[in-house]
Protein backbone atom coordinates (compact mmCIF):
# COMPACT_ATOMS: atom_id res chain seq x y z
CA UNK A 1 0.00 0.00 0.00
CA UNK A 2 1.62 3.57 -1.25
CA UNK A 3 2.05 5.81 1.46
CA UNK A 4 1.37 9.54 0.58
CA UNK A 5 3.95 12.18 2.50
CA UNK A 6 1.84 15.29 2.81
CA UNK A 7 4.42 18.37 1.22
CA UNK A 8 4.94 21.18 3.23
CA UNK A 9 4.74 24.86 0.87
CA UNK A 10 8.39 26.02 0.37
CA UNK A 11 9.17 28.93 2.44
CA UNK A 12 9.57 32.09 0.60
CA UNK A 13 10.27 36.17 0.91
CA UNK A 14 7.12 37.53 2.18
CA UNK A 15 5.31 39.91 -0.25
CA UNK A 16 6.30 43.57 -1.56
CA UNK A 17 3.23 45.04 0.12
CA UNK A 18 3.70 43.04 3.62
CA UNK A 19 7.09 44.56 4.24
CA UNK A 20 6.32 48.08 3.25
CA UNK A 21 2.99 47.79 5.35
CA UNK A 22 5.05 46.50 7.90
CA UNK A 23 7.63 49.03 7.50
CA UNK A 24 5.07 52.21 7.40
CA UNK A 25 3.26 50.98 10.71
CA UNK A 26 6.89 50.47 12.22
CA UNK A 27 7.40 54.30 10.86
CA UNK A 28 4.23 55.52 12.47
CA UNK A 29 5.25 53.85 16.21
CA UNK A 30 8.79 55.18 16.28
CA UNK A 31 8.18 58.26 14.88
CA UNK A 32 5.20 59.15 17.52
CA UNK A 33 6.58 57.55 20.45
CA UNK A 34 9.98 59.68 19.74
CA UNK A 35 7.70 62.73 19.18
CA UNK A 36 6.04 62.10 22.42
CA UNK A 37 9.60 61.79 24.05
CA UNK A 38 10.97 64.49 22.82
CA UNK A 39 8.09 66.69 23.30
CA UNK A 40 7.75 66.11 26.69
CA UNK A 41 11.58 66.60 27.12
CA UNK A 42 12.16 70.34 25.49
CA UNK A 43 8.40 71.56 25.56
CA UNK A 44 8.88 72.63 29.18
CA UNK A 45 12.39 74.19 28.14
CA UNK A 46 10.72 76.17 24.81
CA UNK A 47 7.88 77.30 27.02
CA UNK A 48 10.38 78.62 29.58
CA UNK A 49 12.43 80.09 26.79
CA UNK A 50 9.37 81.45 24.85
CA UNK A 51 7.78 82.96 28.26
CA UNK A 52 10.88 85.16 28.92
CA UNK A 53 11.13 86.47 25.30
CA UNK A 54 7.84 87.39 25.18
CA UNK A 55 8.06 89.48 28.78
CA UNK A 56 10.60 91.23 27.12
CA UNK A 57 9.17 92.21 24.59
CA UNK A 58 6.25 93.14 26.09
CA UNK A 59 7.71 95.19 28.52
CA UNK A 60 9.88 97.38 25.86
CA UNK A 61 6.22 98.09 24.11
CA UNK A 62 4.82 99.48 27.32
CA UNK A 63 7.91 101.88 28.27
CA UNK A 64 7.65 102.94 24.56
CA UNK A 65 3.78 104.11 24.72
CA UNK A 66 4.19 105.62 27.42
CA UNK A 67 7.50 107.26 25.65
CA UNK A 68 5.34 108.27 23.23
CA UNK A 69 2.81 109.50 25.38
CA UNK A 70 4.96 111.59 27.33
CA UNK A 71 6.36 113.26 23.77
CA UNK A 72 2.75 114.33 22.98
CA UNK A 73 2.14 115.48 26.67
CA UNK A 74 5.47 117.98 26.26
CA UNK A 75 5.99 119.19 29.93
CA UNK A 76 4.79 116.77 32.79
CA UNK A 77 5.96 119.03 35.43
CA UNK A 78 2.68 121.08 35.59
CA UNK A 79 1.32 117.80 37.23
CA UNK A 80 2.51 118.29 40.53
CA UNK A 81 2.24 122.25 41.69
CA UNK A 82 3.08 124.02 45.23
CA UNK A 83 1.68 126.96 46.25
CA UNK A 84 1.55 129.38 49.00
CA UNK A 85 -1.18 130.89 51.19
CA UNK A 86 -1.66 132.45 54.45
CA UNK A 87 -2.19 128.98 55.98
CA UNK A 88 1.12 127.37 54.55
CA UNK A 89 2.31 125.63 51.65
CA UNK A 90 -0.35 123.44 49.34
CA UNK A 91 0.15 120.53 46.67
CA UNK A 92 -2.16 120.69 43.86
CA UNK A 93 -2.28 117.66 41.43
CA UNK A 94 -3.63 117.54 38.09
CA UNK A 95 -6.11 114.97 38.36
CA UNK A 96 -7.22 116.25 34.87
CA UNK A 97 -4.40 116.16 33.17
CA UNK A 98 -3.69 112.63 34.79
CA UNK A 99 -6.67 111.40 33.33
CA UNK A 100 -5.55 112.68 30.08
CA UNK A 101 -2.08 111.61 29.97
CA UNK A 102 -3.07 107.45 31.19
CA UNK A 103 -6.28 107.70 28.81
CA UNK A 104 -3.69 108.21 25.80
CA UNK A 105 -1.00 105.81 27.27
CA UNK A 106 -3.40 103.10 27.17
CA UNK A 107 -4.71 103.67 23.43
CA UNK A 108 -0.88 103.65 22.72
CA UNK A 109 -0.22 100.60 24.68
CA UNK A 110 -3.30 98.59 23.34
CA UNK A 111 -2.45 99.64 20.00
CA UNK A 112 1.13 98.32 20.07
CA UNK A 113 -0.21 95.28 21.64
CA UNK A 114 -2.23 93.95 19.24
CA UNK A 115 0.27 95.18 16.58
CA UNK A 116 2.56 92.69 18.00
CA UNK A 117 0.15 89.96 18.27
CA UNK A 118 -0.09 89.95 14.92
CA UNK A 119 3.58 90.00 14.04
CA UNK A 120 3.46 93.47 12.98
CA UNK A 121 6.81 94.50 15.05
CA UNK A 122 8.17 96.75 11.81
CA UNK A 123 4.87 99.28 12.50
CA UNK A 124 6.48 99.79 16.27
CA UNK A 125 9.53 101.40 15.17
CA UNK A 126 10.58 100.18 18.33
CA UNK A 127 14.55 99.64 17.74
CA UNK A 128 15.14 97.25 20.06
CA UNK A 129 13.06 94.61 18.46
CA UNK A 130 13.94 92.35 16.07
CA UNK A 131 11.56 92.99 13.18
CA UNK A 132 12.55 90.44 10.17
CA UNK A 133 9.66 88.13 11.71
CA UNK A 134 6.20 88.01 10.55
CA UNK A 135 3.14 86.48 11.98
CA UNK A 136 5.37 85.95 14.87
CA UNK A 137 7.17 87.85 17.70
CA UNK A 138 10.13 85.63 18.14
CA UNK A 139 12.24 82.24 17.04
CA UNK A 140 13.79 79.68 19.49
CA UNK A 141 16.48 77.84 17.75
CA UNK A 142 15.87 74.26 18.83
CA UNK A 143 19.94 74.04 19.92
CA UNK A 144 19.11 76.60 22.65
CA UNK A 145 17.16 73.97 24.44
CA UNK A 146 20.53 71.86 25.01
CA UNK A 147 22.53 75.05 27.19
CA UNK A 148 24.99 74.70 25.21
CA UNK A 149 26.61 77.65 23.52
CA UNK A 150 27.86 76.10 20.94
CA UNK A 151 24.48 74.72 19.95
CA UNK A 152 22.76 77.48 20.68
CA UNK A 153 22.12 78.71 17.86
CA UNK A 154 21.70 75.68 15.55
CA UNK A 155 18.93 73.47 14.68
CA UNK A 156 15.08 74.31 12.69
CA UNK A 157 13.29 77.41 14.72
CA UNK A 158 10.13 77.53 16.82
CA UNK A 159 7.91 80.16 16.40
CA UNK A 160 6.86 82.29 19.32
CA UNK A 161 3.48 83.95 19.11
CA UNK A 162 1.08 86.09 22.02
CA UNK A 163 -2.32 86.56 22.22
CA UNK A 164 -3.62 88.98 24.73
CA UNK A 165 -6.27 88.03 27.21
CA UNK A 166 -8.82 90.60 28.01
CA UNK A 167 -7.40 94.37 27.56
CA UNK A 168 -4.41 96.08 29.34
CA UNK A 169 -5.10 97.09 32.47
CA UNK A 170 -3.89 100.80 33.71
CA UNK A 171 -3.47 102.67 36.77
CA UNK A 172 -1.97 106.46 37.97
CA UNK A 173 -0.85 106.49 41.80
CA UNK A 174 0.34 109.32 43.26
CA UNK A 175 2.36 108.73 46.76
CA UNK A 176 3.61 111.56 49.25
CA UNK A 177 7.11 110.62 51.03
CA UNK A 178 9.10 112.11 53.52
CA UNK A 179 12.38 113.52 51.97
CA UNK A 180 14.43 115.62 54.65
CA UNK A 181 13.82 117.71 56.83
CA UNK A 182 10.01 119.02 56.85
CA UNK A 183 10.47 118.33 52.75
CA UNK A 184 8.21 115.87 50.84
CA UNK A 185 8.69 113.67 47.60
CA UNK A 186 5.71 113.13 45.08
CA UNK A 187 5.94 110.40 42.78
CA UNK A 188 2.94 109.55 40.44
CA UNK A 189 3.28 106.29 38.84
CA UNK A 190 1.84 104.89 36.24
CA UNK A 191 1.23 100.86 37.10
CA UNK A 192 0.56 98.86 34.25
CA UNK A 193 -0.56 94.97 34.30
CA UNK A 194 -0.86 92.49 31.25
CA UNK A 195 -2.31 88.73 30.75
CA UNK A 196 -1.07 87.36 27.95
CA UNK A 197 -1.08 83.86 26.44
CA UNK A 198 2.04 82.96 25.23
CA UNK A 199 1.75 79.99 22.45
CA UNK A 200 4.12 77.60 20.97
CA UNK A 201 3.46 74.97 18.76
CA UNK A 202 1.14 72.42 20.57
CA UNK A 203 1.72 74.19 23.74
CA UNK A 204 0.60 77.93 25.36
CA UNK A 205 0.38 79.27 28.79
CA UNK A 206 -0.60 82.27 30.36
CA UNK A 207 1.76 84.91 32.01
CA UNK A 208 1.67 88.22 33.46
CA UNK A 209 3.76 91.69 32.90
CA UNK A 210 3.37 93.54 35.34
CA UNK A 211 5.28 97.55 35.39
CA UNK A 212 5.32 100.50 37.79
CA UNK A 213 6.68 103.63 36.00
CA UNK A 214 7.52 107.20 37.37
CA UNK A 215 6.14 109.89 34.92
CA UNK A 216 7.13 112.33 37.49
CA UNK A 217 8.63 113.39 40.42
CA UNK A 218 8.81 116.61 42.29
CA UNK A 219 9.94 117.57 45.64
CA UNK A 220 8.15 120.16 47.88
CA UNK A 221 10.27 121.74 49.89
CA UNK A 222 8.69 123.13 53.45
CA UNK A 223 9.67 125.10 55.99
CA UNK A 224 13.02 124.59 58.50
CA UNK A 225 11.64 123.89 61.76
CA UNK A 226 13.07 125.56 64.77
CA UNK A 227 13.45 122.19 66.61
CA UNK A 228 14.68 119.34 65.16
CA UNK A 229 14.79 115.72 67.53
CA UNK A 230 15.59 113.46 64.35
CA UNK A 231 13.24 110.86 65.86
CA UNK A 232 11.60 109.49 69.05
CA UNK A 233 14.02 108.76 72.02
CA UNK A 234 16.85 110.78 70.87
CA UNK A 235 18.79 113.29 72.65
CA UNK A 236 16.97 116.44 73.06
CA UNK A 237 16.37 118.96 70.40
CA UNK A 238 18.61 121.46 69.03
CA UNK A 239 17.10 125.22 67.96
CA UNK A 240 17.93 125.57 64.31
CA UNK A 241 18.80 129.25 64.58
Amino acid sequence: MAKFQRRLPKKGPMPFRYVLLLSFIFFIFTTAAGLYLVNKEIEPVLMSIAETETQKIASLIINDALKKQLEEEGDTSKLVTASVDKEGKLIDLDSGGVRRMLAGFTDHLQRNLLLAEKGKLESLNIPELNTENQDFIYEIPLGQTTGNVLLGGTGPKIPVRFEMIGHALTDSKTTAEPYGINNALIKINIDVKVNLRVIIPFSSKSTTVSASIPVDIKTVIGDVPDYYNNGGGQPPSIELN
